[in-house]
């Protein structure tokens, strides 16, 4: 086999047309500036630590208060409900799916799907906008078709 037509010793787990970017231009893409000191004052304000232990619901681990081993807990007035239905969500993911995904990867199966719900709301919006454009009266379609002709 010719030295260029081997495969790759890494396993990639899609097609492989376009470069990957360097582990330099990821960081710098990753990098996060911190936070306003006033509004880390404010989180610091409002930070109260809780109790919290690990329980089992359906065979998954979940987040439960520690004194009473419960999800929502109104005497520690505590609820783990949307953390562990985040949670849930998340490994529901395909393993091979990055969270959170890269800000570079673009959906196949998604595109399209985006493509029309922006082309309907365009049209949307341009008729509740403008609904005299979207008339006949203003754009009569004989017209039209007799300028085409």
């Amino acid at each position: 086999m010719a030295p260029h037509s081997r495969p790759h010793a890494h396993a990639h787990p899609h097609a492989h047309p376009h470069p990957h970017p360097s582990p330099q231009s990821q960081a710098q893409q990753m990098q996060v500036n911190p936070p306003d000191p006033a509004v880390q004052a404010a989180i610091d304000a409002q930070f109260r630590p809780v109790k919290l232990k690990l329980g089992v619901d359906d065979g998954k681990s979940i987040a439960v208060c520690a004194p009473h081993g419960r999800e929502v807990c109104e005497d520690c007035k505590l609820d783990f409900f949307a953390m562990n239905q985040t949670a849930r969500v998340l490994q529901s993911l395909p393993s091979e799916m990055r969270v959170p995904p890269p800000p570079n990867i673009v959906h196949p199966q998604r595109t399209p799907l985006v493509q029309k719900a922006k082309e309907e709301g365009n049209v949307s919006i341009g008729v509740r906008m403008c609904p005299e454009l979207h008339t006949d009266t203003y754009f009569p379609l004989a017209t039209i078709q007799t300028q085409s002709t």
